[in-house]
């Protein structure tokens, strides 16, 4: 077996290094093109658009009682408080469109011993247009010891969008 001794190779047509070794160890890469992707043993294939397509992109942690504080987060750049259980979840870098899903869940009260329950949705009463849209998305919370129908601030709300 032959050894290669290099710290960089580069394609004589790019203006950078395209691999660089490092003294460490590690190995940095520009640009990769690839069409396919698998674990170390050659196997989970996956492609670079399956990838790209199944994966969050935006979701926020938030406590939406007095005034909502994020928790933890990926391309949530703040959360509007509209009034009790009403929000807008602003993104930091814009969707491509409003046709995205989202998904939520939530809770009113840690302390609860009667498993009160939260529920967070669209914001469906949202003046006549779509609570969604590549900016943001408006939601709504309510809680079991809220009336049926009555917003309700909740102590955890989380919000995932997938497009």
């Amino acid at each position: 077996m032959s050894t290669l001794n290099a710290t960089n190779l580069k394609n004589p047509s790019s203006g950078s290094n395209n691999i660089v070794l490092g003294t460490d160890g590690t190995t940095a890469l520009g640009t990769t093109k690839v069409t396919a992707i698998t674990d170390s043993a050659g196997a989970n294939s996956s492609t670079p658009a399956a990838i790209a397509n199944g994966t969050a992109k935006a979701w926020v942690n938030f406590n939406g009682t007095g005034t909502p504080a994020i928790r933890a987060s990926y391309n949530v750049s703040s959360i509007t408080d509209n009034g009790t259980g009403d929000y807008t979840v602003n993104f930091t870098t814009a969707l491509v469109d409003a046709n995205y899903a989202t998904v939520f869940g939530g809770a009113h009260d840690f302390n609860a011993t009667n498993g009160d329950q939260g529920w967070v949705n669209l914001r469906a009463n949202n003046g006549g247009s779509n609570p969604q849209t590549a900016a943001s998305v408006r939601i709504w919370s309510s809680s079991k010891a809220s009336a049926l129908g009555t917003a309700a601030d909740n102590v955890l709300i989380n919000v995932a969008i997938f497009r």
